[in-house]
């Protein structure tokens, strides 16, 4: 595998897991709300460290407003 397929290969998984995290996090806004969901709540759904959340996000609310 060539440098450039395995750039694509690690943008396709980021995108991919950046777009888990907005629909497990979709999922617990509707459950619970805004307030009543975590960092740490999207992160145990999703199965990674909640300090990995911020590698594809910076908050909370920038989370909320994607998923509107």
């Amino acid at each position: 595998m060539d440098s450039n397929q395995t750039a694509i290969n690690t943008e396709d998984t980021a995108k991919n897991k950046r777009d888990e995290i907005l629909v497990q996090a979709a999922n617990l806004f509707r459950k619970k709300g805004f307030s009543g969901t975590s960092m740490q709540d999207i992160a145990r759904d999703v199965g990674i460290l909640k300090g990995s959340i911020y590698y594809y996000f910076n908050s909370k609310n920038e989370i909320f407003r994607e998923v509107l």
